[in-house]
């Protein structure tokens, strides 16, 4: 009884060992989704921004849009056209939405814009070359060399 479990055999463990470069996979990928909130998160804070500037211009409009009715004189327009603040207010909802989705778009245009700016860098960077001499012979005469070149 028991008498196998002495001839080298490990004890099976229940949790696998770690890769050897499964540390440093976990820090480039924190590292790469520390960016990425950040631009999610920024693009929450602007949506929200817009969104409280927007919803602060519709209850000004729709507050003179009350006061014109209530006064009812010549000042706000006679007050007395409701089709025409209604179409006031509606363009004022369509015209905020367009203010954000112009906003967001900027926005992602220059998040897009840095990252042409970092691969035009990327390329002007000079080229080292490495002969490691690895070939790959494909059988038709042809050899496939492989040159790595770091950055």
């Amino acid at each position: 009884m028991g008498s196998g479990f002495g001839l080298g055999l490990g004890i099976p463990s229940p949790e696998p060992k770690p890769h050897p470069n499964q540390a440093r996979f976990h820090a480039l990928h924190d590292a790469n989704s520390r960016t990425y909130f950040q631009f999610v998160a920024s693009a929450r804070w602007l949506g929200l921004r817009l969104d409280l500037i927007c919803s602060a211009l519709l209850v000004c409009g729709t507050l003179a849009a009350v006061a014109a009715k209530a006064i009812g004189g010549r000042a706000f327009g006679g007050g007395g056209n409701a089709g025409l603040l209604g179409a006031a207010l509606i363009f004022l909802v369509r015209l905020a939405g367009l203010f954000q989705w112009t906003v967001r778009q900027t926005a992602e245009l220059e998040n897009q814009m840095v990252s042409v700016e970092r691969l035009l860098s990327y390329a002007q960077l000079p080229q080292v070359r490495l002969g490691l001499g690895l070939g790959l012979g494909l059988g038709l005469g042809l050899v496939l060399t492989l040159t790595l070149t770091l950055t």
